[in-house]
């Protein structure tokens, strides 16, 4: 008799079916909508991985990232140097999120529509900034409210020498 032993822990994408069904209730979900809408998503995060099962080389088994000294190693926070700030670091002054950046960039899409070409106009003439409520918001209002403060989700990677005045 060969005992056979998965050299990871984890889950069946069916097993992980069964469990979703019974403890959620509801419908049971098929393997492929498990795995679109939740798995590969967790996957491509780097929050789960997974690997082949050696019990049964037809299935894969998913399991959380491994951790490796006291950091997991795959997952999603790796982009930040420290965990407690998830902040994104823009290296770049002349792309840091500021107001004067965003407006120019909503300038430059604002633009297309003020063209001559009949054809770009009529295209571009159909989109506009809808707030929340359904009300249409210019690129000033858009930004005070939603990008009044860049530096709560952005930090500054540079040098101030790199900056330009």
């Amino acid at each position: 008799m060969t005992i056979t032993n998965e050299k990871y822990v984890g889950l069946t994408n069916k097993r992980l079916a069964e469990i979703t069904h019974i403890d959620l209730g509801g419908p049971k979900m098929g393997t492929d909508e498990l795995y679109n809408k939740y798995l590969s998503p967790l996957i491509n995060l780097g929050i789960i991985d997974k690997a082949r099962s050696v019990i049964d080389s037809r299935e894969n088994i998913y399991f959380p990232v491994e951790v490796e000294k006291g950091k997991r190693v795959g997952n999603l926070f790796s982009m930040f140097e420290n965990d407690k700030d998830l902040r994104l670091k823009v290296s770049n002054p002349d792309i840091f999120p500021s107001k004067t950046f965003l407006k120019s960039q909503f300038r430059i899409l604002s633009n297309y529509r003020q063209r001559e070409d009949p054809l770009l106009r009529k295209n571009f003439s159909k989109f506009k900034l809808i707030d929340t409520d359904g009300r249409e918001i210019t690129v000033d209002q858009l930004l005070n409210k939603y990008f009044n403060n860049p530096e709560s989700c952005f930090v500054e990677d540079y040098n101030e020498s790199e900056k330009k005045f």
